[in-house]
Order: structure tokens, then C-alpha cells, then sequence
């Protein structure tokens, strides 16, 4: 009798009531057991996490923290992950331990079965924006999963090809080339010659970042590999999974979609105004200083609106046996524009910007190569040598360390030289290509901050405005 009692006693214990903190309308409730977190306006619970352990592998409740079996070939700017989900290890957090209200928000640790995993903070920006973090005590990603309603859209991702709304797909957000062309496989199978035809979410411009017209908008903050899982593993529930031990998931809040975007565009910040040049049309005219003249003298004798001339081949270009192809040098190539400086004088007499080209390869033809291996600016291996790879022109070729503080000054004072001669600005061509496997000045790998190299290598404020026709 006594033990069926305390049976019956431990069946009708009421789970324990949840830890409440707030900002000024915004009120968080962090339950314990299940794990879950739900974020309410009034009584109006506006975005949630998924509760407990969960189903599934990945397992679709709270959170899980996972270690990973995988192997990844690169090739061309191209990258193919091929995971072995048999072999990769998932614990669902089912509970949140030692749950404390702080001065921002909460901090809890990660239970999963019993054992500690990790530990989390929920932090308040502003009553519209709330930050949560998961810190796993092992593993190479974390995940945190939340519920989906029946009518809902999500938008975003950055450059996605096929799809504006992504419920119901899975997508992985990675730095790479689009492909020439591209498979529509919502499942993003490999096939065909996988380096050279693109998937249904192969982008070079992935933002983890999306909104719903559940008046949220999410953003995952990391350089890492970001897996989003709209709604294709489980219908009712959203994933998002970060390749590293740390998840920083920040969710943006409004009385619509517009201004829960809105919010996380003042998280994010604006771009400063372009200049007036950017929106009239640009023309490419190469060939040489009496090419771009002549199209130059064309474009304003026939009255067509052109705002700039853009000249990608300033450092070289020639005949090959698959056509006119621009050399890999980085300075200007004094026999196709032996006066740049009086070129450039005149297409600015004109009302023209005239802006040139560059890209992120230390070819070994390179007019720079010799100069930038001597100074150890490229990435480098496991040996701790200067890192090579088959370009785009089939050669040897290399990278520079956007890391390492000497290399970009290194870079930029050659780049710079454009300026200097009369160039306004230039295309920053090919971010994409940083092999996973090297290795960086700042200790740092290429998987880790691979989605970084892009953003590190875009230019800011090399374009000099002019008035223009």
C-alpha cells in the first residue's frame, strides 16, 4: 500500500512552475521539466521553443546538441557534405537545470537524461528582441527547434534561387559557387558532376536569417555552417542548427512581419546610401585604352545614359584556347593601358565612374605571388605551407589570410594602387573558395569561419562619388 501510494503520489506531482522574467511587455517563461521556452505579450504567447527531449533524429523538442560524422570534398568553389546520420550522435535537452533570473534574462544549464550537456542564457536586447544562448559541453553543432503553425510562411535566406517561401524545405546555409545551373531536388541530392552544376540552395550569398508571418523574425549570429529545417523533418516544427559548440539564436518580435523585420534590420544595421552612379547603367568595355574609349565616345555621341565604365581586364588579358581570358595579376598591365591615369581623367571629364576589378586568388602567375608567399600572407595547411589549390584558370593558387592583420594591409595597399591611378572602385570578385582544411593565422579553420571569408573580403567605402550624366 505504501508503495502505491507514493506511485500514485509521483503520477499526480504538477511539473515544476516555470522561472518568469521580463522587459517591459515582453515576459519570458523558462520551463524546467520539459524544457521549453515561451516568450508572451500579455497572455498571448507570441514565439516559443519546442518542449523536451523531442523525436527524431535530430530530435525536433527544446534543443540537442549533436557530435557529427561527415566528410567534405571541395572543388571549383563547390563543396559536398556527405553525412553519415547513423553514425552522428544526437541528445535531445529534455530538461534545464539551476535556472536563475541575471540583471538581462536567465541563464540554466542543459540537461540531457540526467547528464549536464551544456549550459544557456535568455538575454533581453530590448522588449522586442531577446537573445538565446546554447553552449554544449561537447559536440561540434547545436540545434534549437520551434513549433510551426498550420498557415505559416518564412522568408529570407539570403540568395535563393527557386523558392521565396521555405516551409517545408531544408536548407543549408554555406558559402559556395550557385553552380552552372542547378538541380530543383528539394532534398539537395549531389548528382551529375557535383562541382559544376549547383543544388537547389547552393548560394554564395547564405544569411541565416529569415521572417514569418507569425510577426517574428529569426537570425542565427555565427560564421559557422547553418542548417535550417523549415518544416521537411517534421511538419509542425522548425530546426536550427548551428556546425558549432555554440548556438546564438536572436528573435526579433512585432505587431507585424514588417516590423519584426524592421527590428532585426536595426540589429543588423543599414548600409550607408550608395552614390548616385549606381543607378544609371554600367557598361564593361575591355580590350585595351582605345576599346574603352571608343565605346566611351559611343555611349555620349548616341545620347545612351551610362553612369560608369567598368574594365575588368586593367591587369592583363589575352587569347586562349577557350577565349579572351583575364590574366590573375594584381596590378595594372602597362601594355593594354599604358596611360590608365589619362584614361581614367578622360571617362571622368565624361561624367563616367570608372571602376576596375579584382578577385580574391594569389595565382602562381601572379605578378603579386612571389611578393605575398615571401610575406607568409596566403592561408597555409596542416604543414604550415602556403595552402594550393587548382583555380579558376587551372592553376596553382592560393588565398589570402583575411585573418592575419599584415596580410590585409598587404592586400589592400595593392589593391588600393587602383585608386591611386584614378580607379573609383572595383568589383571584389570570388569569396567563396576558402578550403574547410586550411588553416589561418588567427588559429582559427576554414570550415569554422568559411562563411566569414565573403565578408571580411568585401570592400567598404572604396567607391569615390562623383557627379556623373
Amino acid at each position: 500500500m505504501k508503495l502505491a501510494a507514493l506511485v500514485l503520489l509521483a503520477a499526480c506531482t504538477d511539473p515544476p512552475p516555470p522561472t518568469v522574467v521580463s522587459s517591459g511587455e515582453l515576459t519570458a517563461k523558462i520551463f524546467s521539466d520539459p524544457a521549453q521556452i515561451q516568450l508572451l505579450r500579455g497572455d498571448t504567447i507570441v514565439w516559443q521553443t519546442g518542449a523536451g527531449g523531442g523525436t527524431g533524429k535530430p530530435p525536433h523538442g527544446f534543443a540537442s546538441v549533436s557530435s557529427k560524422s561527415y566528410a567534405i570534398q571541395q572543388n571549383f568553389g563547390s563543396y559536398r557534405f556527405d553525412e553519415n546520420a547513423d553514425s552522428t550522435v544526437w541528445q535531445g535537452i529534455d530538461k534545464l537545470g539551476s535556472v536563475e533570473p541575471t540583471a538581462t534574462g536567465a541563464s540554466f544549464d542543459l540537461i540531457s537524461d540526467d547528464a549536464h550537456v551544456g549550459t544557456g542564457t535568455l538575454a533581453f536586447d530590448t522588449a522586442a528582441h531577446v537573445i538565446i544562448t546554447l553552449a554544449a559541453d561537447h559536440g561540434d553543432s547545436v540545434s534549437l527547434a520551434s513549433p510551426l503553425d498550420d498557415s505559416e510562411h518564412l522568408v529570407g535566406l539570403g540568395g535563393q534561387s527557386f523558392d521565396v517561401d521555405h516551409r517545408g524545405q531544408h536548407v543549408p546555409l554555406w558559402v559556395q559557387e550557385d553552380g552552372i545551373g542547378k538541380y530543383p531536388d528539394p532534398d539537395d541530392d549531389y548528382q551529375g558532376v557535383w562541382f559544376l552544376t549547383g543544388r537547389r540552395h547552393s548560394t554564395h550569398t547564405p544569411m541565416p536569417m529569415l521572417v514569418s508571418s507569425r510577426n517574428y523574425a529569426l537570425a542565427v549570429d555565427t560564421n559557422a555552417r547553418t542548417v535550417f529545417d523549415l518544416g521537411q523533418e517534421d511538419a509542425n516544427s522548425a530546426r536550427y542548427e548551428a556546425w558549432e559548440h555554440t548556438l546564438v539564436l536572436h528573435v526579433f518580435l512585432g505587431d507585424s512581419s514588417r516590423a519584426a523585420l524592421g527590428t532585426m534590420i536595426a540589429w543588423v544595421g543599414k548600409p550607408d546610401p550608395p552614390p548616385p552612379a549606381v543607378f544609371a547603367p554600367w557598361v564593361d568595355a575591355i580590350f585595351g585604352s582605345a576599346s574603352v574609349r571608343q565605346v566611351a565616345t559611343a555611349l555620349r555621341d548616341n545620347g545612351i545614359s551610362s553612369s560608369v565604365i567598368w574594365t575588368e581586364d586593367w591587369r592583363g588579358g589575352g587569347d586562349t584556347a577557350t577565349g579572351y581570358a583575364l590574366k590573375e595579376n594584381w596590378r595594372v598591365d602597362r601594355t593594354l593601358y599604358p596611360d590608365f591615369e589619362t584614361l581614367a581623367s578622360d571617362l571622368h571629364d565624361d561624367g563616367f565612374e570608372f571602376l576596375v576589378y579584382h578577385n580574391t586568388f594569389v595565382d602562381n602567375t601572379a605578378d603579386v605571388y612571389a611578393e605575398a608567399v615571401a610575406g607568409g600572407y596566403p592561408i597555409h595547411d596542416a604543414t604550415n605551407a602556403t595552402y594550393m589549390f587548382t583555380g579558376a584558370t587551372f592553376d596553382p593558387s592560393t588565398l589570402l589570410d583575411l585573418s592575419n592583420p599584415a596580410s590585409v594591409a598587404w592586400g589592400k595597399g595593392v589593391m588600393t594602387e587602383a585608386l591611386t591611378l584614378g580607379a573609383d572602385g572595383w568589383m571584389a570578385d570570388f569569396g567563396e573558395w576558402l578550403p574547410t582544411d586550411a588553416q589561418l593565422a588567427s588559429g582559427e579553420t576554414g570550415l569554422a569561419v568559411h562563411n566569414r571569408y565573403p565578408v571580411d573580403w568585401a570592400p567598404r567605402g572604396s567607391i569615390r562619388s562623383r557627379s556623373c550624366r
